[in-house]
C-alpha cells in the first residue's frame, strides 16, 4: 500500500465562480492527510496582481463531513497558517506585464481525517480580482493507506469587532467556547498592527489572555511577543522560492500562538483581548486535534 492522490478540480481548472460540495471519493476508504492548492491568473493591464490579490480569489474554503463543517477559513488565512504553523513556504511567481502568468502554489490544507463512510466535501468560494483574468484553481486530495496519527483536525475562523479600548481586564474582545479537541495553537489576525506611525498601544489587539475553566490568564502575552514563540520571523520571510516579497504585508497582520502542552479537549476556553482600536474586526483560528 502506498500514498495516493485524487484530483478534486481539474488541473488549472478555470475558476470564475463558486465551486461547492466537491465530494472526495477516496476519503471513504483512505486516510485524508491534506489538500494541495494552487491559484493562478494572467495579469490584466499594467499593474501586476500581488500575492494577496491572487489568494483573494478564494475568499472562503470549507471542509464538511456528513454536512458538519470541520474547516472554514480563507485562502489567505490558510497561507498564513502554512507559514506560521506548518513552516511551509508556498512557491510564488509574480507577473511582469499584461497577459503574463502569476501564481501561488504549494499551499497545504492539513486535514488528518480517518476513512469515514459519510461524504467528505470541500467547497471553494470565488471573489473577483480586478487586475487578473483567466483565473484558475487546482485542488488535489492527498491520501495515505495507513493511519499515521489518531487525531483529526478542526479549525474555523472566528471574527468579532472590538468594543472599546485599553481594558486592563482584557474586556475589549472575547471568544468563548468549549474545546472539541486538544488545542495546539491559535492564530490571530489584526487589521491594524504596530509599526511606523502606529504605536504598539494602537494595534487592533494589544494583549491577549486565555482563561481556562474559569482560571484567568493561564496564558497571557502582549500580541507582539507571540513571534518569539515560533521559528518564523513574521512579516520578513524571503526565500529563493519567493519571486516577490509581497507576502510581507500579509504576514504582518498574523500572529501565531503555539501551545506545546496542548489545552485538553472539553476545556471551557475564553480568549480575551485588550484592544487599541475600537469597533475593528479581529479574528482567530483555533487549531484543535480531535482524538478518534
Amino acid at each position: 500500500m502506498v500514498s495516493s492522490s485524487e484530483s478534486i478540480l481539474n488541473k488549472n481548472s478555470t475558476f470564475t465562480a463558486d465551486s461547492l460540495n466537491n465530494t472526495l471519493q477516496g476519503a471513504k476508504s483512505k486516510y485524508l492527510d491534506s489538500v494541495s492548492l494552487t491559484v493562478g491568473a494572467l495579469q490584466n493591464g499594467g499593474a501586476p496582481p500581488t500575492i494577496a490579490n491572487l489568494m483573494g480569489l478564494v475568499n472562503r474554503i470549507t471542509v464538511t463531513v456528513a454536512g458538519t463543517v470541520e474547516m472554514d477559513l480563507s485562502l489567505t488565512d490558510l497561507y498564513a497558517l502554512n507559514q506560521l504553523w506548518l513552516s511551509n513556504t508556498p512557491r510564488t511567481a509574480i507577473s511582469a506585464g499584461d497577459n503574463q502568468t502569476a501564481l501561488v502554489s504549494g499551499i497545504q490544507m492539513p486535514v488528518w481525517f480517518p476513512p469515514v463512510a459519510n461524504e467528505t466535501q470541500i467547497s471553494f468560494y470565488y471573489s473577483a480580482v480586478t487586475n487578473a483574468d483567466n483565473t484558475t484553481l487546482s485542488a488535489t486530495a492527498n491520501y495515505q493507506a495507513s493511519i499515521p496519527r489518531r487525531t483529526a483536525l478542526h479549525y474555523q475562523k472566528f471574527q468579532k469587532n472590538t468594543s472599546g479600548v485599553d481594558s486592563s481586564a482584557l474586556g475589549n474582545w472575547q471568544h468563548d467556547f468549549q474545546a472539541l479537541g486538544n488545542i495546539g495553537g491559535i492564530m490571530f489576525n489584526c487589521p491594524t498592527v504596530a509599526g511606523g506611525a502606529t504605536a504598539i498601544t494602537d494595534s487592533t489587539l494589544q494583549q491577549v489572555g486565555i482563561e481556562l475553566d474559569g482560571v484567568n490568564n493561564v496564558i497571557f502575552y502582549e500580541l507582539n511577543e507571540l513571534t518569539s514563540l515560533t521559528n518564523t520571523y513574521t512579516g520578513q520571510l524571503n526565500t529563493s522560492l519567493e519571486a516577490s516579497p509581497g507576502d510581507n504585508s500579509i504576514l504582518d497582520n498574523y500572529f501565531w500562538l503555539p501551545i506545546k502542552e496542548m489545552i485538553p479537549r472539553n476545556t471551557w476556553v475564553k480568549i480575551n483581548g485588550m484592544a487599541g482600536v475600537d469597533a475593528e474586526q479581529a479574528s482567530d483560528i483555533v487549531v484543535q486535534q480531535i482524538p478518534f
